[in-house]
């Protein structure tokens, strides 16, 4: 088996990954262990702060460049959502008070005020200009999102392309407690978890959380997020780091 580098502390428990740890610089780390790392097939959680020097010395990582910028901007999901033309609530990014003044023209209230990052809990719905004054000096750019009466919603952990679990949320929005066997969730949802293999192979998202709400008979994608440590399933939890590890030992990845 090839060498594994680990930079984050996520796989310190995985056997066949050396884990050097995140340092300010790249020269804070001794020549044997750049050496190290440019003899590795792959560098495992390098962090935003070296996924991109990675990406230009054609140094593969996991997670790969696409996870880090997509999972952290809902920017770039909304221009891919409109490039492919997949079934999406309709939204729209404003840049700047010029183009945020556009907004009431484009949209009918309510609709839901986003910030840039997703990782920013902080959706808002605005009913009403006074809810929408704040957000407009909060955000830049500021993604606006028409809403949809969801009647599921779901949320697929995948790891390596392939799907992990499927979590249902309640139509509020917040993790609900049933988790789908990933394997097997049943026929209604192949059409939501056909395409979310070919979106996570394609934009190469080996380590993403994707959402999809449905609306009458049609699924629509909603957004990407950082996937979580651990995934709850009836009385325990599965860890995504020992299901990477797994496919580490197995030769996967």
């Amino acid at each position: 088996m090839s060498l594994k580098i680990a930079l984050a502390p996520f796989l310190t428990q995985c056997a066949p990954v050396l884990t050097l740890g995140i340092r300010p610089c790249m020269s804070d780390y001794t020549p044997r262990e750049r050496e190290l790392m440019r003899g590795a097939d792959r560098i495992f959680f390098p962090t935003p702060r070296y996924v991109d020097v990675f990406e230009a010395a054609s140094k593969l990582t996991f997670p790969s460049p696409s996870c880090y910028r997509y999972a952290r901007s809902r920017v770039l999901q909304t221009l891919l959502f409109q490039h492919l033309a997949w079934p999406a609530a309709k939204a729209r990014l404003y840049f700047g008070k010029r183009q945020k003044r556009r907004i009431l023209d484009d949209f009918s209230m309510p609709f839901d005020a986003l910030p840039p990052d997703p990782r920013h809990r902080g959706s808002h719905r605005i009913r009403s200009t006074c809810d929408l004054q704040p957000v407009l000096e909060a955000y830049n750019p500021l993604v606006i999102r028409e809403v949809v009466p969801w009647e599921e919603r779901l949320r697929l952990v995948s790891v390596q392309y392939e799907c992990i679990a499927v979590q249902r949320l309640s139509l509020e929005g917040d993790p609900g407690h049933e988790v789908l066997s990933a394997a097997s969730p049943g026929p209604e949802l192949d059409f939501v978890l056909n395409k979310n293999r070919e979106l996570t192979r394609m934009a190469l998202l080996d380590d993403i959380v994707i959402e999809w709400g449905r609306f009458g008979e049609r699924w629509h994608i909603v957004e990407m997020s950082p996937p979580p440590l651990h995934i709850r399933v009836r009385g325990h939890s599965i860890s995504r780091h020992a299901t990477i590890c797994d496919l580490i030992v197995r030769g996967v990845l």
